[in-house]
């Protein structure tokens, strides 16, 4: 494939990706999720099984889990190293 970094209906996707290191002080979770487009939901209960549930048109949801991920991202410090 010679454009790997394209999304599925074409559009030129970034190749820039931020890391931070969660703060200590930060809730955490057992969990995984992934949130795309600010509705859609995928989530696993425990991240290290495969199990877990997908809802691609649940606003609420998707709120809650983005709100919870921008409290600990929010907390986390930027690597030093990648400055």
């Amino acid at each position: 494939m010679r454009d790997s970094n394209r999304s599925c209906n074409g559009t030129r996707l970034s190749s820039c990706i931020d890391i931070r290191y969660v703060a200590a002080r930060a809730p955490q979770r057992a969990s995984a999720y992934l949130i795309a487009d600010g509705r859609a939901i995928m989530y696993r209960m425990r991240a290290d099984t495969w199990d877990g549930i997908a809802d691609v048109n649940n606003p609420p949801v998707a709120r809650l889990y983005l709100q919870e991920f921008d409290t600990v991202w929010n907390a986390s410090a930027v690597d030093q190293a990648c400055e």
